[in-house]
């Protein structure tokens, strides 16, 4: 097995950035579970595990050390045909946690924003309010917030609340009204939507095809 197979760096940046979606590309691309034993499934899968947790440890000072033992638990039930979905999982686990969100932004104004989204989602958001929370001029906040975070604050926003969506419906059996409500939309209709603008699929298509 050559070394590069498991040298993740170019990946832990990519996550450590914020890119989850480059990260598991560079997962997939270089993966194949024909190469592997299953010995060393699970020693892959684990160096990508505690590797993801040290270099956000070392980097961030900030321990995951629960996204890491949950891992560990994956890893285990992990088979030649889940070898692949279990990297990624791994790999979102990280990406989508809250506080290394938060953590990924050096500004302190960037950081107070996100943060306030994240604890607030099921509620009505606007950059006025959040502003006014963290008091800083609004304009400037949406100016700020663009170039650090590398979207406008309503399309971050929605990112959010599709992904707290996409987990409700994988993770519980709530209805799509409910859902829809805990995720900050009023409008079951807009909800889906934006669900489908930002997954491709509507609510019930993504939760149908994950039970499949």
């Amino acid at each position: 097995m050559s070394e590069p197979i498991f040298n993740h760096r170019e990946l832990y940046e990519f996550l450590y950035n914020g890119n989850t979606s480059q990260a598991i590309k560079i997962f997939v691309d270089k993966t194949n579970p024909e190469d592997f034993t299953p010995f060393l499934r699970n020693a892959y899968l684990s160096s990508l595990n505690f590797g993801i947790y040290n270099y956000i440890l070392l980097r961030k000072n900030l321990s995951l050390h629960e996204c890491c033992a949950e891992n560990a638990q994956k890893i285990l039930l992990s088979t030649k045909d889940t070898f692949i979905e279990t990297g990624i999982d791994i790999i979102s686990s990280y990406g989508n946690d809250t506080r290394c969100m938060i953590e990924c932004y050096s500004n302190p104004h960037i950081r107070a924003a996100v943060c306030y989204i994240h604890r607030h989602l099921s509620e009505p958001l606007s950059l006025e309010t959040i502003s006014s929370e963290i008091h800083i001029n609004s304009s400037y906040l949406s100016d700020l917030f663009k170039k650090e975070v590398g979207y406008n604050f309503c399309d971050y926003v929605h990112k959010q609340r599709i992904r707290t969506a996409k987990k409700l419906l994988t993770n519980t059996k709530l209805s799509i009204q409910d859902i829809a409500e805990r995720c900050g939309y009023t409008n079951v209709g807009y909800f889906s939507t934006c669900f489908k603008k930002i997954t491709q699929k509507s609510p019930s298509e993504y939760r149908n095809e994950f039970y499949q």
